[in-house]
């Protein structure tokens, strides 16, 4: 027979057997991360300020969740990129792996929050591999491949560099500041244990780090980063997407300068297109990217800007865009592309549309193709207004007609 003093120890353990199994069904999925707001140190729960930018933009990409790419697959193939993205950061120690891929998830990142601006559905991705990449961080700030020593190479750094700047692309996304105290550590894990060798010529890893500092400069106001990328910055042969962030951290126009010397020499990259078309609005360098894997991603981060009150539509790929008052669906129609206005404006809205190349007529020399340009439109846009292109030939005006629409005023030509 139980005694009672067995009964009294019998029963805890029973309603301990009980509860556990109910707990962990009610916490499933909603584990504590030390990365939540409140598991934050005090002083790591609000984001430093950041830097006065000096340099001057032509243009501004429309805000998040304005528009919408209708028929891009590029999420899809961003949403199925993740499975390798952690393989060599995740390698053993010693491991034959190529170090410089050690920066894929922050390569991912970086492209994946310019692009989520358009594609929501990578939005709850964008969040998954910060933090996941945020998790990999060593104590004293390093997100490089796994070393055995302490001496790091120029391709590890360069990892650990790209990494910096997936980071401020998640935190870009997410505002949680645990992750722009991440990249932080990792930039100044880089002053205190890289020392960059002497040499004239920019490597690729020198622009990558120039880049990372510059931008974590920007968002932080810390002139160490500053001080740092300056000093690589005077090296020559640095890449013009290293070039055009220390412009737009210090707005020195000699920065810009040699950016665009970059690109006359033959450097255009779709993330270097990208960011000097932003600064300048010359839809030179957005027509004159390189074709890449990664190009397509990177025109559709800047398919939809702003410029002195006009709606820029630089990619004329089918998409639903919201400005100001208005509505606009872009659709590939046989032959042609057209613009369509589906809710009105209340007053004068300037659309400005970026024409694509003319294809020459048989027989016309290539050099006689009209530049690149701009088509402009303002007035009171009507729902039901049509912009129509003939696809892949706009040498000529786009057609601007008005079809009659239910609740709507009988159509018209202008």
């Amino acid at each position: 027979m139980t005694s009672r003093k067995q009964r009294l120890r019998i029963a805890p353990t029973f309603l301990l057997a009980l509860t556990v199994p109910v707990l962990a069904m009610l916490c499933r999925g909603h584990s504590p991360s030390r990365y939540d707001l409140p598991n934050l140190p005090v002083w790591e729960r609000q984001a430093p300020p950041s830097a006065k930018v000096h340099a001057y933009s032509a243009q501004t990409a429309l805000p998040s969740g304005s528009a919408k790419i209708t028929s891009s697959n590029q999420d899809a193939s961003l949403l199925a990129a993740d499975d390798n993205l952690f393989t060599v950061l995740d390698s053993a120690t010693g491991a034959a792996v190529d170090r410089r891929q050690a920066g894929a998830p922050g390569e991912w990142l970086e492209l994946s929050a310019q692009l989520s601006r358009y594609e929501p559905n990578l939005l709850p991705q964008v969040n998954q591999i910060t933090m996941r990449l945020l998790g990999r961080q060593n104590a004293d700030g390093y997100l490089g491949p796994p070393k055995a020593v302490h001496h790091y190479s120029s391709d590890d750094i360069a990892a650990h560099s790209q990494n910096i700047i997936g980071l401020l692309g998640g935190y870009a996304i997410t505002k949680n500041p645990a992750v722009l105290y991440g990249a932080i550590s990792a930039g100044h894990f880089v002053l205190q244990n890289y020392d960059p060798p002497k040499r004239a010529a920019a490597t690729r890893s020198d622009s990558t780090i120039v880049y990372a500092l510059s931008q974590l400069y920007l968002l932080t106001s810390d002139s160490d980063f500053l001080a740092f990328a300056q000093r690589e910055g005077q090296k020559s042969h640095l890449s013009g997407v290293a070039l055009c962030s220390l412009y737009e951290a210090t707005g020195d126009s000699g920065y810009l300068k040699r950016a665009r010397e970059t690109w006359s020499s033959g450097d255009h990259g779709p993330r270097f297109a990208t960011k000097i078309f932003v600064l300048t609005g010359d839809p030179a360098y957005f027509i004159g990217a390189s074709h890449s894997a990664q190009a397509p991603a990177w025109r559709s981060a800047t398919a939809f800007t702003q410029c002195c009150g006009a709606l820029r539509i630089n990619d004329l790929q089918p998409a639903e865009i919201h400005w100001k008052d208005m509505t606009i669906s872009v659709a590939h129609k046989e032959s042609r592309i057209t613009c369509t206005v589906t809710r009105a404006a209340s007053s004068a809205r300037t659309i400005q549309l970026l024409l694509p190349p003319c294809t020459p007529a048989p027989g016309q020399h290539k050099a006689k193709q009209a530049d690149s340009r701009y088509w402009t439109g303002r007035r009171v846009w009507k729902a039901g207004d049509h912009i129509v292109l003939s696809a892949g030939n706009a040498c000529g005006p786009p057609v601007v007609s008005s079809e009659k629409a239910p609740g709507h005023s009988s159509g018209r030509t202008i």
